[in-house]
């Protein structure tokens, strides 16, 4: 059933990106159109990706109205509306939200993903420390909106997920460099890792 649910989400969005923006789809080739036209596929498939993880996620969601968390009872107590930072854009849940008599509350949801008190999914968060480990604050951000999904997908496919933020700053600055101009992380042969 999660299945169906997230490709018809997923065809949905993407559809009505496309539909929305078709004149842009078919202009004739120039270099601007060209860009335009990668920008319209780009945004309609990063929606459709964030669609279909914002799908899956709220599918997964308990509808029990009492839930045991470290051998405490929780009992529902209201929808809470979070926005997440993923590889695929801002995702806005709608999360079941639990409290236990002494006022604690439990989101199951946030829970069972490891994103209790997080912002961003785990790729997001390492991109964004990798990346102020080793530029200003205001580079970072231009990077992320200049190079968005390919330097993610790039950095997780490495699995930086082992370095910590101080051995980040260890990985010279040349290196970097060489990663963000190269157009793939896989097409280079990777030496050692500091």
């Amino acid at each position: 059933m999660k299945a169906k649910a997230i490709i018809a989400m997923i065809t949905t969005k993407v559809k009505s990106i496309l539909q929305e923006r078709a004149e842009q789809l078919e202009a004739s080739l120039t270099v601007e159109n060209a860009e335009k036209v990668v920008d319209v596929i780009q945004e309609a498939v990063f929606s459709g990706a964030a669609e279909g993880l914002k799908t899956w996620l709220q599918e997964s969601e308990t509808q029990k109205n009492t839930v045991v968390h470290d051998g405490q009872n929780y009992q529902f107590n209201r929808i809470s509306t979070k926005e997440f930072q993923s590889s695929f854009g801002k995702v806005t849940l709608e999360r079941r939200l639990y409290q236990n008599k002494n006022g604690e509350s439990f989101i199951p949801l946030d829970h069972a993903w490891n994103m209790e008190h997080q912002f961003a999914t785990l790729e997001v968060r390492e991109a964004v420390l990798f990346a102020l480990g080793h530029m200003p604050a205001r580079d970072a951000r231009q990077l992320f909106a200049d190079a968005r999904r390919s330097i993610l997908r790039n950095l997780r496919s490495k699995r930086l997920r082992n370095i910590s933020a101080p051995a980040s700053k260890s990985i010279s600055m040349n290196f970097w460099k060489r990663c963000v101009k190269a157009k793939s992380f896989r097409k280079r042969k990777r030496k050692s890792w500091p």
